[in-house]
């Protein structure tokens, strides 16, 4: 297969980037044009030839690291893709075309129009000859069946649910699952305005829906001086959302689940402070697990790192992103009982990881090589 350099891909990638930030596309994967754009913005902003050229550098630093060299690519990679953010996609995209690996992507079955409009586009700029084939069949299909019994290696990015229906067809050492999880913003003192703003940011960004999304803010203060946190926050949400709208019309389980949601934290001590559905920054003594999403936000305040650590006991091994102000802070309490986070940053930026980064507690491009251990 061919590898295409950096400097060529980071041209065909920028070619394409109006192609998929488009309204159509928005509303094809239930997101509103302006929180669309901004999340293709920031994924393709990271694909520039010294951006890719970096990336693959720090790739080759990692190998040698772990006394590793490589062999050639898996051939081929069957990925099976869950969920309708643009990111998942674009990087495994990325990774494959670096490596002149092949890949079959099987879409999510709601959601396959980002993937193939990318895909087509790329392939009018830099010919593909088949290098990302967009499989579009059913999670029960004679065609994903047989593959998941020939192909090299499964990549799988999506639910529990995904997951076992492809497990009980694949050897389990043979597959990579790219779980879903959630992200964590850790404030350890009152913040700055422009941090507030940041936060709301993160949580705003493709609704609550990705995995870099934060659902839970543990704020080292008193219950008092949350609401005071909480009320700003609020404000930053309802600034937001004048100009990065929520997709509309909400599904009706939708709607029910957040306001089931805010009536148990109600009942639970939780204090709401908006005034409209969402967004809403609910301050909370006992976090409630799983969030609802689509902009609703829970402040959990604490004195003790003790505390805060056995409140959020749910989220053990399920941190995939950790946002954290002031930025110079130890973190090791949270970690040491938590598990570690595969993205460390600070808040506004949760949203942003780099091209390379340890995703699920695995760097995803090693998943598409042969690697063999060097002798010693």
């Amino acid at each position: 297969m061919v590898k295409w350099t950096p400097e060529v891909l980071a041209r065909a990638f920028q070619a394409c980037r109006d192609t998929v930030a488009t309204k159509g596309l928005a509303e094809a994967h239930r997101f509103s044009f302006e929180v669309w754009k901004r999340g293709i913005d920031a994924v393709f902003s990271r694909l520039t030839a010294d951006g890719l050229s970096r990336y693959k550098e720090g790739l080759g630093k990692s190998i040698s690291l772990l006394n590793l060299r490589v062999l050639g690519p898996k051939d081929p990679v069957l990925a099976v893709i869950g969920g309708r953010l643009p990111d998942p996609a674009t990087t495994l995209i990325v990774w494959s075309l670096l490596f002149g690996a092949r890949v079959i992507v099987k879409p999510p079955g709601e959601y396959p129009f980002f993937l193939k409009t990318l895909v087509s586009c790329l392939d009018q700029y830099i010919t593909l000859n088949g290098a990302i084939r967009v499989l579009e069949v059913s999670a029960d299909s004679s065609e994903l069946k047989a593959l998941l019994k020939s192909v090299q290696h499964v990549l799988i990015f999506g639910s529990d649910e995904t997951v076992k229906k492809v497990v009980l067809q694949r050897v389990p050492e043979s597959i990579t699952w790219f779980r879903d999880r959630e992200s964590l913003e850790l404030i350890l003192e009152q913040p700055p305005q422009n941090t507030i703003e940041g936060i709301a940011m993160d949580v705003v960004m493709y609704d609550q829906s990705g995995c870099l999304s934060p659902h839970v803010i543990a704020f080292k203060g008193t219950f008092e001086e949350a609401l005071v946190l909480g009320g700003k926050l609020q404000r930053a949400l309802e600034d937001l959302q004048e100009h990065l709208t929520m997709y509309h019309p909400l599904k009706l389980e939708d709607r029910a689940r957040i306001r089931l949601f805010l009536e148990k934290a109600k009942r639970e001590g939780g204090v709401l402070m908006g005034g409209s559905f969402v967004p809403q920054v609910v301050v909370i003594k006992r976090p409630i697990f799983p969030g609802p999403g689509f902009r609703v936000v829970q402040i959990l305040p604490f004195e003790r790192e003790d505390d805060v650590t056995k409140l959020l006991h749910p989220l053990r091994a399920r941190i995939q992103g950790l946002a954290a102000y002031p930025e110079e802070v130890d973190l090791s309490f949270l970690i040491r009982e938590l598990g570690p986070a595969g993205y460390i940053t600070t808040p506004g930026k949760l949203q942003k990881p780099p091209l390379l980064w340890v995703e699920d507690g695995v760097l995803l491009p090693l998943q598409m090589l042969n690697l063999t251990r060097n002798k010693l």
